[in-house]
This record gives C-alpha cells, structure tokens and sequence, in this order.
C-alpha cells in the first residue's frame, strides 16, 4: 500500500477521544491501530495478546489463520467486566499491527461486529503510561490527614431506615435530612474539632416526627481531639451529650441505658468512625486496585468485633479537584472480608454482598464509598449500605452524604 492510500485510510478513520494516546501512536512505527499487551485479572489469570484500541478500548485477540490479514479481532474471550481487571497490569510488549493498519473495506464490518461485543473499556491505562520502555503501572496515592487550620465543613446526609419485626413482619420506615458542621483549629500537635447539628428532620411512616433528642443535639457542640494523622484522642464533649439526653429519661430507665449511653461508650463509637473515615488511611500510600483489612474493636459497647475490607476503586474529577474512591465492606462474620475469599464480584454489585445468608444472629453487613482528596483526606462524597439483624427484627440502613466547605 501506497504512502498516499495510507494517508487517505488514515483520514476515515474517527479520531479517538485522548490527545495524548493518539501521540503515543503516531510515535509508535506502524501502530497506527493500537497496541498488543497482556492483562491480569484479579484473580490472578493473565490473558496474553490483548488489542488495545486508539480509543483505550479492549477489543479482543488478533484472528486466527487468514482472517487476522483482513484486520479481523477475536473478541469471544472478552467475558470478564471491567472490575475484574488488576489495576496492576504492566504492559509486555508494544507492537505493530500490520494486519490492523491494512484493514480496507471490510473495517467497517468488523467495528459494527466490535460493537455488539463484550468491549471492555479500560481508559486507565491511558493515564497510567510511561513511555520509558513503554510500561504500565498503575498510579500511586499518598493520603495524609491535613485540612488547613480554620476549615469549616458542612455534611449534608439524606438517610433512610426501615425496620422489619419478626414474626409478622411488621414494617416501618424513616428518614432522616440532617445537616452537620465540622471546624478543624490546628494545634502544636493535632487538631482540635467542634461538631454541631444545624439541622435534623425526620419522617416516620409518611408523617413528621420530632424526636427529643433531636432538640438537644442540634445546636450542642461536641468538642474532639485529633492527631495529625486523623486519629481521636479524646472527646471531652460526650460528657455534655450524655448527660443531656439522660435528663429527658425517666429516673427508672436510666440504669438499663446507661450503657449504651455512656461517655465511654459514645467516645468509642466517636473513635471507630474516625479511625474508619480519616486514621486507616492517613499515611498510607496505595495503588489502584489494591486492598488492606481492619477489625475495629468495640469492649466499652460490649459488642463484637467487625472486620473491614478497603479497596481503591476509582480516579474522577469534581471540578478542579481530583478525588480517589475508597470502596469498604465491613462485616461481623471475619469470612466475609477476608482477602482470600472475598469475591470481587462485589465490587461492583455490592449488592449482592448483602444477600448472602447471615451466619449467626445478632449480625452486621456495611458496604459504602467514600471519594477523598488524597492530598487533605476531605471529603467529597460518600454513601453506604448497613445491614444488621438481631433476635426478632432486621434493619437497613442507606445514608449517602455529601460534604462541602461552608461559606
């Protein structure tokens, strides 16, 4: 083929949505199609010889025998979603396609077959590549807990609970718009934070609901102490909490719920949400794609433990700010989460994660999300799913939050 007729091919084709993909072609000597790579799936199989398409687009195997000379693509292997790609993949090798680059009229057949395949886009590596030796690895995150001194945050939480009794299954159902302000004050080590409701509105059962301890906690001021890595030190406001809430008790019921609503028992549940949300993953620095576990104790509740598993899942933009995902999957039952046998089909039907069967009773299933600004570990967006079951009654819990700074 001709210089001429292979720039007159060149000009039909449509040009791919990545400026800096389509370079990296146009140095390549005659990949003008694409490139020849291997990908590992998490489960550890390696599929050799995968087409990468000048889109980021997995589009299968070079064709066997004469077909692959007509720029033919054997895509029938391409049946594992995109989830189940390792975010780790190194590139082997980068080549020319000859038989891709020759494809004349019968292109148009194959991409209208291409599109009624199991395509897998994986645009990641687009991101991911480093053109010294032409070798992929996948981007590295350093999170560090550091809002600047003075920062007002503003958490707006849309939750909605239902309550199902046994044995009659009984139904109800609540939910729940609240909103809450964080202010961070940097100290000569750590931080300290206030924590104050500004709003609480609930619904039980399609009707408006006041609860009394709604009136004391919006307004109230809870005071923590933070270290530089996002861990609470103390919180001496639960004292003021605590004892506020037991005043609207009758005397008689105070003894039984003294507890559940004790200062150790609220700083407890304080520290496991701080320690989930900012202090496991400040410091670290990971890769997409890879996981790390936590079993939070809970003695002053008198509860049993729970075992967590944290993937990195995800890179968007909000705005000018560039957030990572954090996916979790929190459970009772340690087999669950265990990194060997958890199913990565979860991740992306997490779902699923909670029809499994519940191995004992009282049980506990939390899976969620949360998008973070490595650089501060701000908060961007979040939500989760809590699932918990005790003698006579099952509750599901959906809360999805977002965060901004308060004006």
């Amino acid at each position: 083929m001709t210089e001429q007729k292979l720039r007159a091919e060149k000009e039909k084709r449509v040009a791919p949505p990545d400026e800096h993909w389509t370079n990296l072609l146009e140095a390549l000597s005659g990949a003008v199609k694409g490139i020849e790579t291997s990908v590992r799936l998490f489960l550890g199989e390696v599929i050799e010889r995968l087409i990468v398409s000048n889109r980021g687009t997995v589009l299968g195997r070079e064709a066997a025998s004469r077909a692959k000379y007509h720029g033919t693509v054997d895509n029938s292997l391409l049946t594992f979603p995109l989830i189940s790609i390792d975010l780790r993949t190194r590139l082997r090798r980068a080549t020319e396609f000859s038989a891709l680059s020759t494809m004349r009229s019968d292109f148009s057949q194959t991409r209208n077959s291409l599109k009624q395949s199991l395509m897998r886009p994986i645009l990641f590596l687009i991101a991911l590549l480093s053109c010294n030796g032409l070798v992929y690895c996948a981007e590295e995150f350093h999170f560090q807990f550091a809002p600047p001194d003075g920062t007002r945050l503003l958490s707006i939480t849309q939750r909605q609970i239902t309550l199902i009794k046994m044995p009659g299954q009984e139904v109800s159902k609540q939910r729940e718009d609240m909103r809450e302000e964080y202010r961070f004050r940097k100290m000569t080590e750590g931080y300290g934070v206030e924590t104050v409701y500004r709003q609480m509105n609930s619904i039980v059962d399609d009707r408006p609901w006041t609860n009394p301890v709604t009136r004391i906690l919006v307004g109230l001021t809870n005071k923590l102490i933070v270290s530089d890595d996002g861990c609470l030190l103390s919180a001496p406001g639960t004292e003021k909490i605590t004892a506020a809430v037991k005043e609207l008790m009758p005397a008689p019921l105070r003894p039984a719920i003294s507890k559940e609503l004790s200062a150790e028992a609220l700083e407890e549940e304080e520290k496991r949400f701080w320690l989930q949300t900012f202090c496991l993953l400040s410091g670290k620095t990971l890769r997409l794609g890879e996981s790390f576990t936590h079993t939070f104790e809970q003695p002053a509740q008198q509860r049993p433990p729970v075992h967590g598993l944290f993937f990195l899942t995800g890179v968007t933009n909000f705005g000018k700010l560039r957030a990572v995902r954090v996916q979790y999957f929190v459970s009772t039952d340690p087999a669950d989460v265990s990194e060997k046998q958890f199913d990565k089909h979860y991740l992306a039907n997490p779902v699923d994660f909670h029809r499994q069967p519940f191995p004992a009773i009282p049980f506990l299933r939390i899976s969620g999300w949360r998008w973070y600004e490595p650089e501060t570990m701000m908060i961007v967006r979040e939500e989760s799913f809590e699932q918990s079951v005790i003698v006579g009654s099952i509750q599901n819990d959906w809360k999805r939050i977002e965060w901004a700074v308060a004006q």
